[in-house]
């Protein structure tokens, strides 16, 4: 009984296996959350099987999943301010950030939206780039700033990022499930947006190896929970977006 046991407990994880190599590399299943559920499978797979180190850090932030389809951002600060002490619901927080009504459509071959940078685009409950899509880090910070200091940027290294967690900061950072293909589009008066397919934010609670040359980042999802990037990795998310993102201190 035991050996049939051990049979259907390998049997189902070659099948598992199979299933996320699939998902990976079959392309009609690229920009979908099913790839993007088989690449956050993955990196748990992968957070399980990395041995402890002397240098790692972890802040512990607990991980609270996000109530809305496109919410992360508004999840991952609400996380960070939890970890510092405030105590708030999303809901609130996306009352105090607002959103860009402008309503998405085509002029002349020209598509028409709102500004990530002026508040949340779109539906927070629609689909990804067709009713729905996001807020970056600007009106992010504004918000943070309500409660706590917080500060955006932009065009960080690796270094800059290390050294917060180091001083025990968590950090919001964006970039993207999937395969994170870019799109684009205007504002009303002209200025030129750039999107990613499924951009996401996730916040950045630990990193592995020494902080003056980590080997990669532990982040907490806001779908998933906590989750680990190899260096290469992490940038590759992370570079779609400029390296931005937000301190919490």
């Amino acid at each position: 009984m035991k050996m049939k046991r051990l049979y259907i407990f390998y049997g189902a994880g070659t099948l598992a296996a199979i299933f996320i190599a699939l998902i990976f590399f079959l392309p009609a299943f690229r920009d979908t959350y099913f790839h993007a559920a088989a690449v956050r499978m993955y990196s748990k797979i992968k957070l399980a099987l990395i041995p402890a180190g002397k240098a790692d850090i972890l802040l512990a932030v607990e991980f609270d999943k996000q109530d809305h389809a496109l919410s992360c951002e508004f999840a991952v600060l609400k996380m960070a301010l939890v970890f510092r002490g405030v105590n708030i619901d999303e809901a609130e927080l996306i009352k105090k950030t607002g959103f860009d009504n402008t309503p998405k459509k085509m002029i002349s071959g020209q598509m028409i939206w709102g500004d990530p940078q002026k508040g949340f685009v779109g539906n927070i409950d629609g689909k990804m780039l067709v009713d729905g899509y996001g807020v970056y880090w600007k009106p992010i910070a504004k918000t943070a700033n309500q409660y706590r200091q917080s500060v955006w940027f932009e065009g960080w290294d690796i270094s800059d990022l290390a050294v917060e967690i180091e001083r025990g900061n968590p950090v919001i950072i964006w970039g993207y499930l999937g395969r994170g293909n870019t799109t684009s589009w205007q504002t009303s008066n002209g200025l030129k947006i750039t999107g990613i397919y499924y951009e996401h934010s996730f916040l950045v609670n630990g990193l592995k190896g020494p902080v003056n040359n980590p080997e990669g980042f532990f982040l907490i999802d806001p779908i998933y929970g906590q989750i680990y990037y190899s260096k290469e990795e992490f940038l590759k998310k992370w570079n779609a977006f400029g390296r931005s993102g937000v301190v919490v201190y």
